[in-house]
């Protein structure tokens, strides 16, 4: 006896089942993000340093390789590790605290990013990388960074 052919899918059900994989992967994306803040915080690090770079259609100075250094939840400092030298504290608003790199990320969700891949560290569950596009045929718009070498002050 022959097997049945196998079915040829539908384009409508292709359909809803890539806007439900979408959706999910929003959903995903959201609550991970949310767990990973929820851990950091748990953690209750006020005081650290890590190194932190942008990737992105942006100038040289902006997408700088950076060494930030946290105190009390607020930046202290910022050293251009490239340059070797302190950064002023005017240029402090281009850079982001752990916390603010968590922010960065819901805003890009509430923005409805059309993508956004993040990866978080293992033991910290801070966001070592993030790529997000805003808008999926748009050139120039996606923005990513990279934050590594964490280190917890000691106190």
């Amino acid at each position: 006896m022959t097997p049945p052919a196998p079915s040829q899918p539908r384009p409508m059900a292709l359909a809803a089942l890539a806007l439900a994989l979408a959706a999910s992967a929003l959903t995903g994306c959201s609550s991970d993000l949310s767990a990973h803040e929820t851990q950091w915080q748990q953690k209750a690090v006020t005081d650290y340093s890590y190194n932190f770079r942008w990737s992105c259609f942006c100038s040289t100075e902006y997408v700088a390789n950076v060494h930030i250094t946290v105190a009390g939840k607020a930046i202290a400092s910022v050293q251009d590790l490239d340059a070797g030298k302190a950064l002023t504290a005017d240029r402090f608003k281009d850079f982001r605290t752990i916390d603010g790199l968590f922010t960065y990320l819901h805003d890009a969700e509430a923005r409805h990013a059309d993508s956004m891949t993040v990866t978080y560290d293992p033991l910290w569950s801070y966001p070592t990388s993030a790529t997000i596009d805003y808008v999926k045929n748009a050139a120039d718009d996606e923005m990513a960074f990279t934050a590594s070498a964490f280190q917890k002050a000691v106190q």
